[in-house]
């Protein structure tokens, strides 16, 4: 069994290595879930492995039924919480409301849930969104390219234009700025 706790753990901690490097990740880049996906298999392994172990000392009588249903009942309140916690993965709009309560500072966050709000046809609460992200990061291009679709979106061209405008000034390279600064004016 030792063996299989040490694949365990390696498959746990090897596929987060790259993760742990900081550097590699924009500013203001948010860490993703899909790290999580390889080393979540490991953690399980982990999980069976002990529930293997604990299974086998109270055959045994090396554990007490105190201790066993003490385990079962922490698993059972991991379950419920983790379960709990997936409702916020339904949606996107689900997800973003989320990472808004989670991180109310946080402009790529905000942006999202804009998009998400403008995508589903909630143009006014999708542009309250993006003009708080711009406000959170006035220098993220992104930030200003979508907040010049919103304001387009909604006819508001003058606005539009300065953050087209905006976009395009930290970040000349982008075609699609160039093409909704020809369609705004």
């Amino acid at each position: 069994r030792l063996g299989l706790i040490v694949a365990a753990c390696a498959w746990l901690i090897v596929p987060l290595l790259p993760a742990f490097n900081l550097r590699v990740l924009t500013p203001g880049q948010i860490v993703h879930d899909r790290y999580l996906y390889l080393p979540a298999a490991g953690f399980s392994l982990l999980v069976v492995t002990a529930g293997l172990d604990l299974l086998e000392r109270f055959a045994r009588g090396s554990i007490s039924k105190i201790g066993c249903t003490l385990v079962v009942a922490a698993s059972l309140v991991y379950i419920v919480v983790v379960f709990a916690n997936q409702i916020t993965w339904a949606s996107d709009l689900l997800l973003y409301k989320h990472s808004v309560e989670v991180a109310p500072r946080n402009a790529a966050a905000a942006m999202n849930l804009g998009i998400a709000l403008a995508l589903k046809g909630y143009l006014d609460q999708g542009t309250s969104w993006l003009e708080r992200s711009a406000q959170l990061d006035s220098e993220n291009a992104d930030i200003q390219f979508n907040l010049a679709n919103a304001y387009y979106r909604k006819g508001k061209l003058p606005a539009a234009y300065q953050c087209i405008r905006r976009a395009l000034e930290l970040d000349p390279q982008r075609p699609q700025g160039w093409q909704m600064m020809s369609e705004i004016a």
